[in-house]
């Protein structure tokens, strides 16, 4: 185990954190930084697969000298595709010429569909080997294919290659220098990504504006000229990485020198503890049911006539008759409609038992009844009106608590709210669930109207049959529908109410996923730390989770796990 001080500048980092791509010697020498830090002495190579660098980049020179290399490779790789399509000319005629001669039988076309249908994932130039090896060991049936040469317009897609490429290693150079890692190492895969290529923009203009499958066509086609190279597929939502041709690709190490590291600190772990959960599953005892059986009509003593039983059956207990019992019919039940039919009563008994105060303890009816009742029901519009208009005159009832207003007052205003309101345009009832969307709204007006006198006990209330008109609608005048406004004030607090909860519902949501995406990325990195997986796998998944703070803040949540770590492998 190592020892560190505080006279050491080294900085605590593993050598998981200290490998880059996978390679690293433990015994390798720490890189000098040159004597000073201008451009002019840094070191500028073509990238080779034996080359190692600190601080990678592609300048304005890279980017030059790689475009041309590029067009030198191209402009060979187009005289060599040209050559071999003549030969490919060639080699199809003398194919076709002897199936001519001898055409194919059909196991033999089956066979021929199912040798293009394996070979079809390959590139051009393996698929013509293939073809070579499969007419040697067969009759000559399968025709090559003609290579595509590389075109103009590829150079576009290839430079943007080169302008992403620099963008990865200046991120790279960073994620490194945060983290205090000077070590050389490979250049790193660079990594496409359809999405990220075909939508990165420059000062708000798209960068590269062709479509996925533009993109991808011509990635395959600089695969086949051997411009791209070492093609990994690690998953549909992932980029693929590849590598460019050493040949082609010009690098700089633009490595200055590193800053003296900071002094060891002890940090508390950020990794919660997890303990065990045991999940427990009670199961319900259920109860035995007693069966219950008519014993009582079985006799248990033996007949006495020898003749009729003998002794030697003595054991079997002789049964009476047994007689069915009858039961009487119990009385008719009652629909749901036949029940609330009989709650609407004649409207003259009606207002009398309002004028008698004989409502002033009314229990509305339950909103679920009526609900039920509205969809599903028997009752007509006009009787469903009535059932409503009276439930809510018995609820308003009590308001009258202590006055006496006389039957008239009380017809007055049944009558002016029968014929004006649950009305439609051609003068009919309205439908049934309209109605029943207005029922919760009068009995929250009622409540309000109750709870406001008994607030204010000198309060002068009108009579139901002035109180009830609907021209009423003003604060001065006094009218029942005034409290329309109470009811609007209500709805906007229920919706505000809503907007509120929905708020606090979703910042408790990011809450959350801040927690858990913290805690995703501190099990990364310590299975990074343990060597599960390298350093750009451990960006890879840590970017992937979209918390941009956290991916920031990756190099120092590294240092301070790292530090524990250590601390606790050195117990």
């Amino acid at each position: 185990m190592q020892t560190y001080n505080k006279i050491d500048n080294t900085p605590m980092l593993s050598k998981a954190i200290l490998e880059l791509n996978g390679v690293f010697n433990i015994r390798k020498k720490r890189l000098q930084p040159p004597q000073t830090g201008s451009l002019q002495n840094t070191i500028r190579t073509v990238a080779t697969e034996h080359l190692e660098y600190v601080d990678p980049i592609l300048t304005t020179e890279d980017f030059k000298s790689s475009m041309e290399n590029y067009r030198k490779v191209v402009d060979a790789y187009n005289i060599k595709v040209k050559e071999e399509n003549i030969l490919i000319t060639t080699y199809n005629k003398r194919i076709k010429k002897a199936i001519d001669t001898q055409p194919l039988t059909r196991q033999e076309q089956k066979i021929l569909i199912k040798f293009n249908n394996m070979i079809a994932p390959l590139n051009t130039w393996e698929r013509n080997e293939r073809v070579d090896s499969f007419n040697g060991c067969n009759r000559p049936m399968a025709q090559k294919d003609k290579i595509h040469t590389i075109k103009y317009h590829t150079e576009q897609i290839f430079s943007a290659i080169l302008w992403h490429y620099n963008k990865q290693l200046y991120k790279r150079k960073a994620i490194r220098h945060q983290l205090e890692v000077y070590i050389p190492g490979k250049l790193p895969y660079i990594e496409l990504h359809t999405g990220w290529i075909t939508t990165a923009k420059v000062n708000d203009v798209v960068r590269l504006n062709v479509c996925q499958k533009t993109f991808r066509r011509q990635r395959k086609r600089l695969e086949e000229a051997g411009i791209l190279q070492d093609y990994i597929f690690e998953g549909s939502s992932r980029p693929v990485k590849m590598r460019i041709n050493p040949e082609i690709l010009s690098i700089t190490d633009n490595f200055a020198g590193k800053n003296p590291a900071t002094e060891n600190q002890h940090t508390t772990p950020t990794q919660r503890t997890v303990l065990p959960h045991n999940k427990v599953s009670n199961r319900t005892v259920l109860n035995n049911l007693k069966i219950k059986a008519n014993v009582d009509k079985h006799s248990d003593i033996r007949s006495s006539a020898p003749g009729l039983t003998s002794s030697t059956f003595s054991f079997y207990k002789t049964t009476r008759k047994q007689v069915e019992e009858k039961v009487d019919a119990g009385p008719k039940n009652l629909t749901l409609s036949d029940f609330l039919g009989e709650k609407i009563d004649d409207p003259a008994d009606f207002v009398e038992n309002l004028a008698a105060h004989r409502y002033d303890k009314y229990t509305p009816l339950r909103i679920e009844i009526l609900e039920k009742e509205a969809f599903a029901g028997a009752l007509d519009r006009d009787q469903y009106k009535e059932l409503v208009l009276q439930d809510f005159f018995k609820t308003a009832a009590k308001l009258w608590k202590g006055k006496s207003p006389y039957p008239g007052s009380w017809t007055k205003a049944y009558n002016t709210w029968k014929n004006e309101k649950f009305i439609t345009h051609s003068g009919d009832s309205s439908n049934k669930y309209v109605v029943l969307q207005r029922v919760a709204e009068l009995r929250y007006r009622v409540t309000g109207v109750s709870r406001f006198l008994k607030n204010h006990p000198d309060f002068n209330l009108l009579y139901p049959g002035d109180y009830f008109d609907v021209t009423r609608t003003t604060a001065k005048e006094g009218g029942f529908e005034y409290t329309e406004k109470m009811w609007k004030k209500h709805i906007a607090y229920l919706e505000t109410k809503k907007e509120e909860k929905q708020k606090t519902v979703a910042t408790a949501s990011k809450r959350k996923k801040r927690l858990t995406d913290r805690q995703k990325v501190d099990n990364h990195v310590k299975a990074y730390l343990k060597g599960k997986f390298y350093l750009e796998e451990l960006l890879t998944k840590v970017e992937q989770l979209g918390n941009k703070e956290l991916y920031r803040n990756l190099p120092e949540i590294i240092k301070k796990a790292n530090l524990n770590f250590q601390l606790k492998n050195g117990k």
